[in-house]
């Protein structure tokens, strides 16, 4: 069933037609994710730099403002996600937030990873076609 509304009282007022683009960034202030199973194939998850020459920052810039600071989720299957560098590349596991109080974007993290401080690197999805990073802010 679709376009009902229902109200309390004996008066009703006009219908509520809503777009679904005020909707789904209305959803986005709770969640969002970014997925191979979205895009239908190799996944850019974000660019950045190597804080030292084995952990790797990047920033996510999140589509809409969240309701509060979100927590960082991941797929954790062997490989899900890859790193390209000048130096080559390297395939993990998960990924990690680095903490930080922000709302419009999100700060990942990964360590244990070769590069050289100050180097850039570009975080992409692995081989298994599964890879994930969802944003939770749920109340």
């Amino acid at each position: 069933i679709t376009g009902v509304q229902l109200e309390a009282g004996s008066t009703a007022s006009s219908f509520a037609h809503e777009n679904v683009a005020d909707t789904l960034q209305k959803c986005q202030r709770y969640y969002y994710s970014i997925s191979e199973a979205q895009i239908g194939g190799a996944t850019l998850f974000g660019i950045g730099t190597f804080y030292d020459g084995s952990d790797l920052r990047v920033i996510v810039n999140l589509p809409v403002t969240m309701r509060a600071t979100p927590t960082i989720e991941s797929s954790s299957t062997t490989d899900d996600f890859r790193l390209l560098n000048a130096g080559g590349s390297d395939y993990f596991t998960e990924i990690v937030s680095a903490g930080g109080n922000y709302r419009t974007a999100a700060h990942l993290y990964k360590g244990g990873l070769s590069g050289t401080g100050g180097q850039s690197g570009v975080l992409i999805s692995g081989t298994t076609g599964i890879a994930y990073i969802g944003f939770k802010s749920e109340l």
